[in-house]
């Protein structure tokens, strides 16, 4: 919904939420991917964008401290 409507800057914090509750990169993927089609490609790739924009100023560290690879997306 915040993609559709252009509201991108909450955008990474919702992202990281649903990362600590548990949703994969398949699941993230999927999402992007429904969401192009309805709300249009342009709006999924300027969410995608800034989800990875967002994904590489921070550091990605996980609730246990550890690193882990979520940059898929």
């Amino acid at each position: 919904m915040l993609a559709s409507m252009g509201r991108l800057e909450q955008l990474p914090y919702h992202i990281d939420l649903a990362r600590n509750n548990g949703i994969t990169n398949e699941e993230l993927i999927e999402i992007f991917t429904h969401l192009a089609f309805y709300a249009g490609w342009p709006a999924a790739v300027s969410a995608i964008t800034r989800v990875h924009d967002f994904r590489k100023s921070h550091s990605g560290i996980g609730k246990t401290g550890e690193q882990d690879d979520r940059d898929a997306i």
